[in-house]
């Protein structure tokens, strides 16, 4: 069993220092307070969900059934398409920002009809990605196709080497993390296991703050608020 573990030193927001692109930063300390090297710092958020119709920005072309189940997901989704005749079919994801791609899931010619692939989060390395917002690619011929995907992993039960971070402390024990690309205002489509769309959710501004290192058992502090127009500082310890 592993346990998780909390101990939070202090949560503030101050104004940006014009000179300072990083908007998330603190210090990271082992039990008995010593600035802790090595401590990766990564995020999970949280959203507000509703049963609405989605709007027409949602519309999506049928031609080639590209969907995934379910939505958000953690740990893995399901993602489907269809072909009308034998094609040659790239499925690949794509991180959203930086808009970069992560790993090639389908990469060959196959038959018509109804296609179905797992997706468990990994990179090419077979890394855990980085929770946040990422893109279903598909090329099928001439027809390109894309599809937005959520990933919300809980990273008690991953080990400190199997995922990507957002940062990690240095020597000091101090770590920095930037606003850029959290999909903080996100709206997405949620899906269930058997794929019926249940509803909408959109990315509120509340992010879960996590801290991993080899040595103890992983923290975590909940509902962190992030205001873009300031910095916040969140300082972690372990117990």
């Amino acid at each position: 069993m592993i346990l998780l573990s909390l101990m939070l030193i202090s949560c503030d927001t101050t104004g940006r220092d014009s000179n300072d692109h990083y908007r998330m930063k603190g210090i990271v300390q082992d039990p008995s307070g010593t600035p802790l090297e090595n401590a990766i710092i990564l995020y999970s958020f949280n959203y507000d969900f509703s049963t609405d119709e989605p709007t027409s920005s949602f519309t999506r072309n049928d031609v080639y059934e590209l969907r995934n189940y379910p939505n958000p997901f953690n740990p893995s989704t399901t993602i489907t398409f269809s072909i009308p005749e034998e094609s040659h079919v790239l499925l690949r994801i794509d991180r959203f920002c930086p808009r970069e791609q992560v790993v090639v899931l389908v990469d060959s010619l196959l038959p018509a009809g109804y296609h179905d692939t797992q997706f468990t989060g990994q990179n090419e390395a077979g890394l855990f990605l980085r929770n946040g917002r990422y893109i279903a690619h598909l090329e099928i011929g001439n027809y390109v196709d894309e599809l937005d995907m959520l990933i919300l992993f809980q990273y008690e039960y991953f080990s400190y080497d199997q995922v990507e971070y957002e940062a990690i402390t240095n020597a000091a024990g101090r770590y920095k993390g930037e606003y850029d690309c959290l999909p903080i205002g996100y709206e997405g489509i949620q899906t269930d296991i058997s794929g019926n769309q249940i509803g909408t959710f959109t990315i509120n501004s509340f992010l879960n703050i996590w801290s991993k290192h080899p040595n103890y058992s992983t923290i975590r502090s909940d509902s962190v608020f992030i205001d873009y127009n300031r910095n916040t500082i969140l300082n972690l310890q372990f117990e």
